[in-house]
Parts: C-alpha cells; sequence; structure tokens
C-alpha cells in the first residue's frame, strides 16, 4: 500500500499499487510527488523508487504507441491528399492535349466543345467535393497529431507554454492565422529539439518559412480561382482554367510534401526525447 502527496503537497493513502499508476498516468502526481509505503517508511519521491521504473515504462509506451498511430494516419493523409492532387494535375494535362488537338483541327469551335467545356466543370465540382471530404479528414488528423505533439512537448519541458494570447487571436482575429498555426510548430519543433540537446539549424527554420509560405500562396491562389472561374463554362476559358486548376493542385501538393517532412522530423525527435524522458 501506498500513502502519497499531490501537486499542492495534500497527504493521501492508503492506495494499491494499480491505484498509484493511474493516478501517476492521469497526471495527479508525477515523478516529484512524495510517497511512503507507511509504518514508518521514509517519505521519498515517487522517481526515486523502484517501482516508478515499471510505472514510467508502461506510460512511455502508451504514448509513444498511441503517437506512432496518429503520426502513420495523418503522414498517410498527406499522401493521399498530394498523390490525389498529382493525379488531378496528370489528368488536366491529359485533358488539355485532347483540348488543343480539337481546336487545332480547325474553325471556331462547335457544340461538341461547349458541351466538353460544361462536362468538364461539372468534373471540377465533383473533384472540389471529393477534395472537401478528404480535407475534412485531413484537418481531424492534422489537429489530433499537432494537439499531441503540444502535450509532448509540455511534458518534455514543463516551462514550456503558449502564450494565452495565441489562443484569443486564433478566436477573435481570424488574419492572425496567417501566422500563428506556423509559430505553434517552430515552437513544437524548438523545444522538442532543445530536449534531445539540439538546435534549430538553417535547414530547419527553412522548412517551417517554406510550409508557412506554400499555406498562404495556396490559400491566396484559391481564392483567386473562386474569384476568376468559378461557374464558368465558356470555352475560350477552358485552357486557362485547367492550368490555373493545375498550378493549384501544385501548390496543395508542395504544402502535403513540406507538412510530411516536418512532422516526421518532430516524431522521431519526440520519439528519442521520449525514450528517455523522466
Amino acid at each position: 500500500m501506498w500513502y502519497y502527496t499531490d501537486k499542492s503537497g495534500a497527504k493521501f493513502g492508503p492506495v494499491a499499487d494499480a491505484a498509484l499508476k493511474r493516478l501517476y498516468e492521469s497526471g495527479k502526481i508525477d515523478g516529484s510527488s512524495l510517497v511512503s509505503r507507511g509504518l514508518g517508511s521514509a517519505w521519498a519521491p515517487l522517481g526515486e523508487t523502484p517501482e516508478f521504473a515499471k510505472i514510467k515504462g508502461r506510460r512511455i509506451y502508451k504514448r509513444l504507441t498511441a503517437y506512432t498511430r496518429k503520426t502513420r494516419v495523418f503522414r498517410a493523409l498527406l499522401l493521399a491528399f498530394a498523390l490525389a492532387n498529382l493525379a488531378y494535375i496528370f489528368a488536366g494535362w491529359k485533358r488539355l492535349g485532347i483540348i488543343e488537338s480539337i481546336l487545332n483541327s480547325g474553325g471556331e469551335p462547335g457544340e461538341f466543345m461547349r458541351l466538353y467545356a460544361a462536362e468538364y466543370v461539372k468534373v471540377i465540382k465533383f473533384y472540389s467535393l471529393l477534395v472537401f471530404a478528404m480535407m475534412l479528414f485531413l484537418f481531424r488528423a492534422m489537429f489530433n497529431w499537432m494537439n499531441f505533439s503540444l502535450y509532448n512537448a509540455k511534458l518534455l519541458d514543463k516551462n514550456f507554454r503558449l502564450n494565452p494570447l495565441f489562443y484569443s487571436l486564433s478566436f477573435f482575429i481570424p488574419v492572425a492565422n496567417f501566422f500563428l498555426p506556423y509559430y505553434a510548430v517552430w515552437s513544437v519543433f524548438r523545444v522538442s529539439k532543445q530536449c534531445v540537446n539540439r538546435r534549430m539549424n538553417i535547414f530547419d527554420a527553412n522548412y517551417i518559412l517554406l510550409f508557412w509560405f506554400f499555406n498562404v500562396f495556396a490559400i491566396v491562389v484559391n481564392a483567386v480561382y473562386f474569384v476568376l472561374y468559378y461557374g464558368k463554362v465558356e470555352v475560350d476559358a477552358v485552357e486557362s482554367f485547367i492550368w490555373f486548376n493545375g498550378f493549384r493542385a501544385a501548390t496543395v501538393a508542395a504544402v502535403c510534401f513540406l507538412w510530411f517532412i516536418i512532422a516526421t522530423k518532430i516524431y522521431n525527435i519526440q520519439k528519442r526525447a521520449l525514450g528517455r524522458f523522466e
């Protein structure tokens, strides 16, 4: 049986080994919490007891297993989304060749071309719905992974905190979201590297900068697309429509590949740091 103190210093007990383990896993006590076997036994930090190694090992194993699973799902969705955009670029390139061959056959575009253009817009709308559905899954996986990574950073560095203004600005000033999420990624990346005695280097900074640039650029390109082309079926606009959509898909694919690289780097560093975590 065990007696223990919580984070405020209040004493509780007695509790069984299994109950003490649950208290540690729930975060109510940590390695610095004082524990005693009772009956005159001295109080000592939980982290200095032989039993703590077993509890810690199971907790870290569960966290690493869950983190690995979330990272795999997130990276798989990133790759799937990137490949879907690359497939769209290839399909658009093939379609562009067909359109150019028809236009180069002589004469003004006929009714066939008008129907072809209208049909292409229908395909684009279906593709847009498909991409939107994929994005919902991707965003959910991204937020789950990011929240898990933030919690890991707090475990690794108890002084790590995102400024409260981060959340308030994100909610009340939407334009702040062009900067704040990338600041969070940078902060997690930096703290994770510090926990394995490494510092951010120029390559890490470039990854984050490119990641921010392509995200913002993709948002701007998508906004321009909806202003210029959405719902138009004019034959004369079809070629530029295809080119612009290909360009749009390429920027989104670049974002996915950069996310994949950054997520992999943060995962590998945190996995290594958690392995030696107190």
